[in-house]
């Protein structure tokens, strides 16, 4: 690529080559902080310069001593994801010397930057993101509006190609919706498929009616499981406080059993010694129990994260924080980026949860179950050869 080409334009590109699977990376995500960055960077430099010479970057028309671009040199910062190198334009023929006042604004700086650039990557820029970035201790504006502007659009149209990815190797998603009905949450899978996403092992819900009907219609071959925060805050409501105690206690034990087998045995107990006295409280706890223990499937040491649905619900905490400060200033697109930004840093700590290479066997294994129970469900199984030995199918005397 041509050195005349801005800085900025090479950066995008190789931020779409990341994207789209054409540029490799041993770390994926630190490579793209790192080229959102440098991205945010170059723009912004090269906005600077296009404000000191009075014209963009391939206008002509320059006035007597105003200058002219003079190439680049390499600039570096060092950042939590390590050190950025980036192209900062140079102004020559200038009557007086041109003095980047951005770079020596973002010495000391890059931890905003690096909070902008997963903005950025989460739910595109908007121009007061832009101008908090780059206004000095006294609150002055290092860029004219219009190059605020400008950076603003362009940034936006790299964070709708980014959001209109190919899903085929991410597990998240999010779109704008009026209700829980199975309409709705079937276009928000169906969007996810149609860009490649494949069935997930386990999806978690609460018991909305409309969102079960999706997952089981939409994931025919995936597990289903159903969030036991929101289903002990059901139980509680039928059950007497001097009696709750007890009953969560036992309830909780058949929901965090070793297996499903044992787990299937402690409800056995539950419903023996409450039914009589409790039973709309037994009829609640009965109710979709396969699904309240789906988690139990997986390895041990995720289920404490995948029973409930207690890592996206906290991501309404954000939404109403802001919501408190202006509670009339956000409208759809507002909210969408805000919910996105704030469920791209969520999954960041989801990806901590280490697998290792037994509990990739093990899921293989659920995978394979899984599938196995699809096909018999739906007369797809294969006939076995004579002779051979007849396997079950079904997984439910499996711990």
């Amino acid at each position: 690529m041509s050195k005349r080409i801005p800085g900025s334009m090479r950066t995008r590109q190789s931020l779409s080559d990341l994207i789209e699977g054409r540029l490799s990376s041993p770390d994926g995500r630190a490579e793209l902080v790192r080229l959102a960055t440098r991205l945010i960077v170059e723009e912004a430099l090269e906005a600077e310069s296009s404000d000191a010479v009075g014209r963009g970057y391939y206008e002509h028309g320059a006035a007597p001593g105003q200058g002219y671009r003079n190439g680049s040199r390499t600039g570096r910062l060092k950042t939590a994801e390590g050190l950025i190198e980036y192209a900062a334009p140079q102004v020559a023929g200038r009557d007086e010397p041109f003095r980047s006042e951005i770079r020596d604004h973002l010495k000391g700086r890059t931890q905003t930057l690096e909070d902008l650039a997963v903005e950025l990557l989460a739910r595109g820029l908007s121009v007061r993101d832009i101008e908090d970035a780059f206004k000095d201790e006294s609150g002055r504006l290092l860029l004219s509006r219009t190059a605020v502007c400008e950076i603003g659009e362009r940034l936006w149209a790299d964070y709708q190609e980014f959001a209109s990815r190919d899903l085929s190797e991410y597990d998240i998603d999010l779109m704008a919706g009026s209700k829980e009905d199975a309409e709705t949450v079937s276009a928000f899978f169906q969007d996810m498929r149609a860009r490649g996403l494949g069935d997930p092992l386990l999806s978690v819900s609460d018991g909305a009616s409309g969102i079960i009907k999706a997952i089981e219609t939409c994931f025919p071959r995936s597990e289903r499981q159903r969030c036991l925060a929101h289903r002990l805050r059901n139980l509680a409501a039928k059950v007497p406080e001097d009696v709750w105690p007890e009953f969560k206690a036992r309830a909780t034990a058949a929901y965090q059993a070793p297996s499903r087998a044992i787990a299937r045995e402690l409800a056995a107990g539950v419903v023996a010694d409450f039914e009589a006295e409790l039973p709309s409280a037994v009829a609640c706890f009965l109710d979709d129990f396969e699904a309240c223990i789906a988690h139990l499937r997986m390895p041990v040491t995720h289920r404490r994260a995948i029973r409930t649905t207690n890592l996206l619900e906290r991501l309404f905490v954000e939404e109403r924080r802001r919501l408190k400060i202006i509670p009339n200033a956000f409208g759809e697109k507002p909210v969408l980026k805000l919910m996105f930004g704030a469920m791209i840093r969520a999954a960041e700590r989801w990806r901590a949860i280490s697998v290792t290479d037994f509990e990739r066997r093990q899921m293989t294994a659920v995978r394979r179950e899984l599938d196995q129970e699809y096909k018999a469900r739906n007369g797809l199984a294969s006939k076995p050869s004579a002779g051979a030995h007849n396997a079950k199918l079904s997984s439910s005397s499996r711990t």
